[in-house]
């Protein structure tokens, strides 16, 4: 489920559902982010996702930062069109 976006900056990723405006939660767009190859890892995701006005208490333990950071390494790893 997306949270309705009620204040802060323009974002990229936000979508338009019966005249309501949502965004993806923190985590969907953490792991989007992981997935573009572009962020080396945890530290670089947090500062991208703090630019677009998330909170970053979603993103504690160690499984999901496992994850985030097999997804970096892994997206990173793969030749770009």
């Amino acid at each position: 489920m997306y949270a309705p976006i009620t204040a802060g900056p323009p974002r990229d990723r936000i979508f338009e559902s019966k005249g309501t405006m949502f965004r993806p939660t923190t985590l969907e767009r953490a792991f989007e982010l992981a997935r573009t190859g572009d962020y080396a890892g945890i530290g670089e995701i947090r500062e991208a996702l703090s630019a677009e006005g998330y909170a970053l208490s979603q993103l504690d333990g160690p499984s999901l930062q496992k994850q985030l950071r097999e997804l970096c390494a892994n997206a990173r790893k793969k030749p770009r069109a």
